[in-house]
């Protein structure tokens, strides 16, 4: 086995399908499906049990979920996906091909936003606009020995935990990234991202006090600053651009928010 797929789930009836079908197609057949449900409510577990045995119940957030999927996984390498992605078919065998170097200790995957409404349109164009920028991305494929050297996930951490385990990953050694994608389906509403936004950033302190250098560059006026670094693309489409300026500000407003309710 040579690499192990964990997903943590909740209530995704409507998205798993995609992403278990597009582990089915990969060219690197040699992997096991581990699913890990936050005790659902929907049919979540029982569309997952039709493509995998290993499917489990455990909660409360995504780091607790992936770390149980971690103590479940057989493979020499183990790579960590969210529901409503779907994968190109080369993925998989690409991270293996990179990270045989043993030098590097992580893959990151680029992403594109799939979906026609003018949301996912802006989701797409602000991943084109922060690709390439560390500080921002997170990788997703690892070593299996080198997630367990550094302990796992942080269970402490709500928000930024990829960027955490990048980060800690990274001082092992160096990440790369590889040609194929991870198709990210958007089919949230406007509000339900400002929603979840004021969620994570409720929550986002721990991971702030835990690396407050990177932080900086993770948030505020120097990641909305990057938004600024490809014109190029920018005019290829300033319509969406002003949305995704809209968006940025709505969600910096949702932070204000929740610093504040949270100091009450």
């Amino acid at each position: 086995m040579k690499t192990s797929v964990i997903i943590a789930t909740k209530n995704e009836q409507n998205n798993i399908k995609r992403l278990l079908a597009s582990l089915k197609k990969q060219t690197e057949k040699s992997c096991e499906i581990i699913v890990v449900d936050n005790y659902s409510q929907d049919k979540t577990r029982e569309i997952a049990k039709k493509y995998t045995r290993h499917v489990y119940s455990k909660g409360k957030e995504r780091s607790q979920q992936r770390n149980y999927g971690l103590k479940k996984a057989k493979g020499e390498y183990v790579i960590f996906l969210d529901a409503d992605m779907q994968l190109e078919k080369n993925v998989l065998k690409e991270c293996i091909e990179k990270i045989r170097n043993k030098n590097i200790k992580g893959i990151i995957i680029d992403e594109i936003s799939n979906g026609k409404s003018y949301l996912a349109k802006i989701k797409n164009l602000e991943k084109e606009l922060y690709r390439d920028q560390g500080e921002i991305e997170a990788a997703r494929f690892f070593r299996k020995k080198d997630i367990d050297k550094i302990g796992g996930y942080d269970d402490n951490l709500i928000s930024g935990e990829d960027w955490d385990i990048s980060i800690r990953t990274s001082k092992l050694g160096p990440l790369l990234r590889i040609k194929s994608k991870i198709i990210h389906n958007e089919e949230k509403t406007f509000w339900q991202d400002i929603k979840k936004k004021y969620y994570y950033a409720k929550n986002i302190e721990r991971y702030a006090k835990k690396h407050p250098e990177e932080f900086k560059k993770q948030s505020g006026f120097f990641r909305f600053s990057n938004l600024f670094k490809k014109p190029a693309i920018i005019y290829h489409d300033p319509t969406v651009f002003a949305g995704l300026i809209l968006l940025k500000s709505a969600q910096y407003f949702a932070y204000i928010i929740s610093r504040w309710t949270k100091s009450k």
